[in-house]
Parts: structure tokens; sequence; C-alpha cells
């Protein structure tokens, strides 16, 4: 299986530029072969959104946002699963969540673990879902959510074998810990989950670097997926 991470400048409050970025990189990575694509979190709108009101208006309710919709088409056309954050509203409550969406799968996750003033703004998510694709099964955190290694076990002794973490971190500010840490979280990333083990040894990752306006690729073992069928790629 072959794995696209696309890491991109996402415009504060651009919602119409960041998803025609975002549908560039779908079809650029699946014109590259890629079976899995996993684009920024907050990849309609953007991290600094100024008031609330401003944030609301940005918001996407599901499944009638334009967002979704234009990722699921995407995704039905070339025949790839592809993970994206989103700023997801339900009424006046604001998420930062996440979307699953491929040929016949659609999956959200809201961001359990909220950053510095993300509080202020989101409801935390109460899940930790996994869900089953053609390509097998998924669990989802995003950015900040990586630093805390219950979530990754517990998707893990849910099945899942691939952890896509969407995330938009800053270069500064971040918390302090390791270099590897921190390198993860500020880059999409997609990598099989930590074995359920007591062991403190570090998960095992698809490692690679996503710069500015990039998609870095990885083919993880064929252990870790199921293969399918899909539409020919034009």
């Amino acid at each position: 299986m072959r794995v696209s991470c696309a890491q991109y400048a996402v415009r504060d409050g651009g919602r119409d530029p960041n998803l025609e970025r975002s549908l560039h990189f779908i079809r650029r990575a699946a014109a590259e072969g890629a079976d899995l694509v996993v684009l920024p979190e907050l990849a309609n709108s953007g991290c600094d959104l100024g008031t609330r009101d401003q944030a609301l208006d940005l918001a996407e309710e599901i499944p009638s946002g334009p967002t979704v919709r234009a990722w699921s088409e995407e995704a039905e056309e070339f025949g790839v699963c592809v993970v994206g954050g989103l700023l997801e509203k339900e009424g006046d409550t604001l998420y930062n969540s996440a979307f699953l969406v491929g040929p016949g799968v659609l999956g959200r996750y809201r961001k359990t673990h909220l950053w510095d003033k993300e509080k202020l703004r989101y409801e935390p998510g109460r899940e930790l879902p996994v869900f089953d694709t053609p390509l097998g099964r998924i669990g989802v955190l995003i950015c900040y959510d990586i630093w805390f290694p219950e979530a990754a076990r517990t998707l893990a002794l849910k099945g899942a074998q691939i952890l896509c973490a969407p995330s938009n971190a800053p270069t500064t500010g971040s918390p302090n810990t390791s270099a590897g840490a921190t390198s993860r979280c500020s880059t999409s990333t997609a990598s099989p989950p930590p074995t359920p083990t007591a062991s403190s040894s570090p998960p095992p990752t698809a490692s690679g670097t996503a710069t500015w306006d990039a998609a870095a690729s990885w083919t993880l073992p064929a252990a870790s997926w199921r293969s399918r069928g899909r539409r020919e790629r034009h």
C-alpha cells in the first residue's frame, strides 16, 4: 500500500482556496499511485480563526458541508482513501475534527486532547473510533493527540492496523518533548500503530519528511492492508 502525506500552507480563513489546494494534493497523490492520502489538520479553515463568529461561519456541517462532499467525490473517482482535518460545527458547537472518506467509507473523529487555547473554542471529542476500510482498519488522531500514548494504544487494542494523524503544529511553542515526537506532530503522518504490549520501546513508524507544498510517500508492508480493486487513474 502506498501512503501519501501532504504538507502545505493552509490559508487561515480561506475556505475556497483551501478546498482547491486539498483537491490538488489528492489528485496529485492519486496520479502517483497513492492508496491513502493524509491531509493537514483543519485543512478547510486554518488554525488562526479570529472571533468565534468567524469560526462558526467557516465551520461545516456534516454531511452537507462542501469539503467532505468534494473529498468523497475525489476518493470515489480515484479509488483512494483520504484522511483530512476539518473545522466542524453541530449547531453552535465547534469541533476540531478529521474525516476519513473512501469508496463506501465515511468516518469521523473529533480531537480529544485540545492544545492551549483550543480548549476555549472547541468541544473535545469523546470517542476513539476505528474504521473498516478497503485498506484495512484505520484509526485517526489529530496533532496534539499523539503526545498521549494511551490514545494510540487504545486504537491498537481496538484492532487498528494503520494510524493517521493530520497535524498543523507551529514550529515554536510546541510542548517540550522529544525531537521525534515534535517531528511527527509537525507533519501529516500515517503509520502502523504501536503493538499493545508492556514494552516501552517506541512504536514503529513509516518515516519520511514532508516539506512546504510537498507530498511525501511511503510504501507500507503488505501485512498492514488488504488488496482491493480500483478504477483506472487518468
